[in-house]
Parts: structure tokens; C-alpha cells; sequence
């Protein structure tokens, strides 16, 4: 008869995952979407006047989504291949909406939640330090990184 080898626990995986990222763990028992929403993107303009500190433009926004794969993933309702699509209506909006985000200085925070998969890699599947983690963020936090 074949043993079931013990799985790891959510706790096991946000420890492991927290220390690759050089983070504190949090408590296992503390609400996931807390500990997950506790990062903020912090937008680096500078203030110098360089280009980096030019405002978004829908041209910009236009060119940064053809830079994106159709095909990649993401998390949340909007996908790089719907955005695609809707990029000429959009493009305005989403410039006004990262160029209010340059001003302030960080993105939402929901921008930085990200799903996390597992990877094994070798060894043991019941150690979290024998996996990697693949993490998939939101469209627009993809795009605002590309610009």
C-alpha cells in the first residue's frame, strides 16, 4: 500500500514564500487578504524633471500595450487581450489613471496582490524550500511596469 505523504499547509507556504522575499512572516492564522494587500507599489518618479518624470500620454499607454503578450496571464477582470481590444477607448483613461498615481506616489494596492503557484523544483514535495513560486499579477500593474 502506497503512504500519503503529509501536505503543506497554508501557513508552510506564506512562511516559505515571505522568507524568498526577505519579508517577516505573518501569522497563519491572521487573515490571508491582509497579509497578501499588505504591499503597495510604490511609484519611483523622479523629480528632477527628466524623462522619467513626463506625464503618461494615451500614445504612451497605446505603444506599452503592444508591448504586452495577448497570451500572457493575469489575475482580475481585465485581460491583456480585452485591453488589447478596448486599448483606443481606454488609453486615455488608464494614461489619467497612472499619471494620478505618479502624482501621488504609489499605485493601489490591489495592483500588488498576485497569485502565487507552486513550482516543485527537486527533493522532497513536503519541504515548501524545494519549490519556487511563479506569481501573476494584475494587467495594469503589468503595463504600469512596462511603461
Amino acid at each position: 500500500m502506497k503512504s500519503v505523504e503529509p501536505s503543506i499547509t497554508k501557513g508552510q507556504w506564506l512562511s516559505h514564500f515571505s522568507k524568498l522575499l526577505g519579508e517577516t512572516p505573518t501569522d497563519s492564522s491572521s487573515d490571508s487578504n491582509d497579509a497578501l494587500a499588505s504591499h503597495a507599489i510604490q511609484a519611483n518618479r523622479f523629480a528632477d524633471g527628466s524623462e522619467l518624470n513626463t506625464p503618461f500620454t494615451a500614445v504612451d499607454i497605446i505603444h506599452g500595450v503592444r508591448i504586452l503578450h495577448k497570451s500572457s496571464s493575469t489575475i482580475g477582470f481585465l485581460s491583456v487581450d480585452a485591453l488589447h481590444a478596448a486599448v483606443p477607448m481606454l488609453a486615455p483613461a488608464v494614461a489619467a489613471l497612472f499619471n494620478a498615481a505618479a502624482q501621488v506616489g504609489s499605485l493601489s494596492e490591489a495592483w500588488s496582490l498576485c497569485a502565487v503557484t507552486p513550482i516543485h523544483k527537486s527533493g522532497a514535495v513536503t519541504d515548501p524550500s524545494n519549490y519556487r513560486g511563479i506569481a501573476v499579477g494584475t494587467v495594469l500593474a503589468k503595463l504600469y511596469a512596462t511603461l
